[in-house]
């Protein structure tokens, strides 16, 4: 389980390296469908929050709010943030218990909010770009897994993850994903 859950983290960073690569210059300043977020503001909390998983396994804080990213790659500054967070978490430490800005968690709960924020975020990003890139079926159906397994009072609490949204059944395994954590996966961006 271990190995899967870091597994499922690994390809989540590989996905969001996808996205920020297909950003460009013009859209950074863009609207997402998290309120008040800017394209580049989103980016900087994701890259935040994978610098913040880092700082856990180390014992140290972060700010998830996320650098200030000015004249600076977006691509590269989070592949370089999931590099370090790559290398900081191994299977053993799913088992222990971290301190984290929400209280004491056990570093499986931690991998599987971060699976979660992380493909939620770059489907945010990719949807306020017009991206259509998606992670593979196996991985959306594993983030559902584990967004569902995080329940409700965790995944919806203020300034987590909206409401349920519904889709038609049958929908794509990463739409129901989305609309899970409450994306509508119609979302278009206006600018």
């Amino acid at each position: 389980m271990a190995d899967e859950l870091l597994a499922a983290v690994d390809r989540s960073f590989e996905y969001a390296e996808e996205v920020l690569r297909g950003i460009s210059d013009e859209q950074r300043d863009g609207p997402t469908p998290c309120p008040d977020f800017t394209v580049v503001r989103l980016a900087g909390h994701l890259i935040g929050v994978t610098k913040l998983y880092t700082g856990i396994a180390g014992g140290e804080a972060a700010d998830p709010a996320g650098p200030d990213l000015a004249g600076q790659r977006l691509d590269a500054t989070f592949a370089e943030a999931a590099a370090l967070a790559r290398a900081a978490w191994k299977p053993s430490m799913m088992g222990a218990t971290f301190q984290t800005p929400f209280g004491e968690m056990k570093g499986a709960a931690i991998a599987t909010f971060i699976v979660v924020e992380v493909l939620g975020h770059a489907w945010d990003l990719a949807a306020a770009t017009g991206q259509a890139t998606r992670p593979s079926d196996d991985l959306a159906e594993t983030a559902l897994r584990l967004a569902h397994l995080m329940g409700d009072p965790t995944l919806r609490r203020p300034k987590m993850m909206g409401p349920e949204v519904v889709v038609p059944s049958g929908a794509p395994i990463f739409d129901q994903f989305v609309a899970y954590i409450g994306r509508d996966p119609g979302f278009v961006a206006t600018v």
